[in-house]
């Protein structure tokens, strides 16, 4: 599976045309483990305070 994908790939150009389930799934995945690695980084910053 893909590491990470460059989000100027999606681009409604070439995101609406390639809609199946494969591609929503790996779309909420990406999303999930992005917002995953905020989150983690914000709450070790606010508990290193």
């Amino acid at each position: 599976m893909a590491k990470g994908i460059p989000l100027k790939m999606f681009t409604p150009e070439t995101v609406i045309p390639s809609i199946n389930p494969f591609t929503v799934f790996a779309l909420g995945v990406e999303i999930l483990l992005w917002a995953e690695t905020i989150i983690g980084m914000t709450s070790a910053k606010m508990s290193t305070i």
